[in-house]
């Protein structure tokens, strides 16, 4: 059961209608904006796209991911499966960190083992446990940002001994259960409903009835979860299938209003300090931030996915959040055990993609596939930030 953005399972099983189409929640432009699911002639290819919608399965995603998963293990040599990682609810927090960063991971499914009168242990599923998740509520037990009388400050504004400060606050919460502190960003559906058609998955399972985004469908078989679709497994599989799909991804994301330059981009100073970043996302709801120079220009993005490989051992842990934002964001590429990856000429170390509005939608979607990232910042002639563009806003989009 999802107590807060998800649908319970028997709420996914109940046969109804399916829900008005979820609405592409930008301001009107000077343009027409599009919809896959527009019903007049076909305009700008968008019929096909809303006719491959109803006709492609969950199940059409699984088989391609997973015929994809098979060709990497081809080519890298690798007997392992593309295998579920999960958590123990009675681990502690540092003892789950450790596991999602030994996996290169940044959330896993948590479960309790529960053992049944016959001697035998049973499975069940509590949520999950993400990076953002621990961190946002470290945030909130740490109240750095409220500058207490008795934290020092330097005359710029930033803290006096940020590591120190954090230490105590970290260890303490490192040695909290799971069960204490996982969430549920998910909508769990069984295994036998998995050839319901992509239009459903988008409308009916990656947002809650608040038209809220959840971030991926869980599968179960027998009250263990054995597959997972994400936003990003949507986003690829169109990618995959662009050639067939012709004109409805050939607009300018302008054109379709994908982004509102009218907004604006939420940023902070690249001389923020990591944690008191992420605070400050967490304190706007926001999955991402740009980071700008003293000038305004993009320099870098931060979100919840820079967690991943947040480190076990609270001293370092403490360190690194401690760090001025830009140099956590490179330091934490050696925390996750990664190759430095260059996502555009612009930007060059830091996972973000930075666009101009004349770029097709079909280009972003290969950008982002290719990439692997979550969203891409729109930016005017001198890289400043003037829309962002998440994988949320397409969905909604497609819907």
């Amino acid at each position: 059961h999802n107590n807060n953005t998800g649908t319970t399972m028997a709420q996914t099983q109940k046969k109804r209608a399916l829900p008005p189409q979820c609405e592409h929640q930008v301001p009107t432009t000077n343009h027409k904006k599009h919809k896959a699911g527009d019903d007049d002639d076909d305009v700008g290819g968008f019929d096909r796209l809303r006719r491959f919608f109803e006709v492609k399965t969950i199940s059409d995603i699984l088989a391609e991911k997973e015929k994809k998963t098979m060709k990497n293990k081809t080519e890298t040599k690798d007997s392992k499966g593309e295998a579920i990682i999960s958590l123990d609810e009675d681990l502690t927090v540092a003892q789950a960190l450790q596991i999602l960063h030994n996996n290169t991971i940044s959330s896993a499914p948590v479960y309790a083992n529960t053992r049944m009168p016959n001697g035998d242990v049973s499975k069940d599923f509590r949520g999950f446990l993400d990076a953002g998740v621990v961190l946002s509520r470290l945030c909130k037990e740490c109240k750095l940002t409220e500058r207490p009388e008795d934290i020092a400050i330097t005359p710029d504004g930033q803290l006096q001994n940020p590591e120190e400060i954090l230490k105590e606050g970290i260890r303490k919460f490192w040695k909290r259960k799971v069960k204490d502190v996982c969430g549920m960003d998910a909508t769990l559906i069984p295994k036998i409903l998995a050839n319901i058609n992509i239009k459903g998955l988008m409308t009916e399972m990656l947002f809650d009835r608040r038209k809220i985004p959840i971030h991926r469908v869980a599968i179960f078989s027998e009250k263990t979860i054995t597959s997972i679709v994400s936003q990003s497994d949507v986003i690829r599989f169109v990618d995959a299938h662009a050639e067939e799909l012709g004109e409805a991804l050939s607009h300018t994301i302008q054109h379709i209003g994908l982004y509102d330059p009218k907004s604006g981009v939420e940023t902070i100073s690249s001389q923020m300090l990591a944690l008191e970043a992420f605070d400050h996302m967490f304190s706007k709801n926001l999955s991402s931030l740009g980071i700008v120079d003293e000038e305004g220009k993009l320099v870098g993005n931060l979100s919840v996915s820079d967690l991943q490989g947040l480190h076990a051992n609270y001293m370092a842990a403490a360190a690194t959040l401690a760090l001025r934002i830009l140099e956590f964001l490179k330091i934490k590429t050696y925390l996750q055990k990664t190759a430095p990856v260059e996502i555009n000429e612009s930007l060059p170390e830091l996972r973000a993609i930075a666009v101009r509005k004349e770029i097709t939608l079909r280009e972003l979607l290969a950008l982002i596939s290719k990439k692997r990232v979550h969203r891409a910042y729109v930016i005017d002639a001198t890289s400043k930030p003037i829309g962002v563009i998440t994988l949320t806003d397409i969905i909604r989009m497609f819907c």
